[in-house]
């Protein structure tokens, strides 16, 4: 299928950073605490043998699991990005907050859902105000597997003799705020120019997140 200006694409990871930028956001204003216990916004979270602070999920020095499994493939619909921590919430921690470095998406689920706590509406809206229109992404949201978006692009494979499949159904519900987020390509341009014109976080902001 022809890709236009307009193509919406997965963005995986790429959502993580516009995630980071809703938390300091948050924090720039009083409205977070990077280095409190996430429990202090999320209480439904299991307690750990450690605090977790959001600061140190943003960084991937929260000591929570990345996938495993099949989660990757995911077909379940998760309702809320609080719905979402039902996917690791319950299992223990690799290691001790701030001792490592450990690539984690589900951490980044976990940060989104003290965003929503602290933003007190939900994700994808504290994000479309806070993120999206201000730095005119006006084509970006969440990858709704259930909806006909316009637009979207379609995943292929391709397989050893340079045939095209279609990619196996996926649904992303399960981590937003790490990876579920879908845009075109010139909103993912926006975004960087907003962020280096610090139209969404101050200097010092950017300059901690890098």
């Amino acid at each position: 299928a022809p890709v236009t200006h307009d193509t919406l694409f997965r963005l995986g990871s790429i959502s993580k950073p516009i995630t980071a930028v809703a938390a300091l956001q948050l924090a720039e204003r009083g409205r977070l605490d990077l280095d409190a216990d996430v429990r202090r916004y999320v209480p439904g979270f299991p307690k750990k043998p450690w605090p977790i602070t959001t600061r140190q999920l943003l960084a991937h020095l929260g000591g929570v699991r990345h996938y495993q499994g099949d989660e990757f493939e995911s077909v379940r619909r998760y309702v809320s990005v609080l719905e979402g921590l039902d996917l690791f919430k319950d299992d223990p921690l690799v290691h001790e907050p701030g001792t490592r470095y450990l690539y984690s998406t589900h951490g980044y689920s976990l940060a989104g859902a003290v965003v929503e706590a602290a933003a007190g509406r939900p994700f994808v809206a504290q994000l479309r105000e806070a993120v999206f229109t201000p730095a005119v992404m006006a084509g970006t949201r969440d990858d709704d597997a259930r909806e006909p978006i316009p637009g979207r692009a379609a995943g292929y494979v391709v397989l050893p003799d340079g045939r095209l499949r279609n990619c196996e159904p996926a649904d992303t519900s399960y981590k937003i705020p790490g990876g579920g987020l879908i845009a075109p390509a010139s909103d993912v341009a926006r975004f960087g120019s907003a962020l280096l014109e610090s139209r969404l976080v101050a200097p010092a902001s950017l300059a901690a997140m890098l």
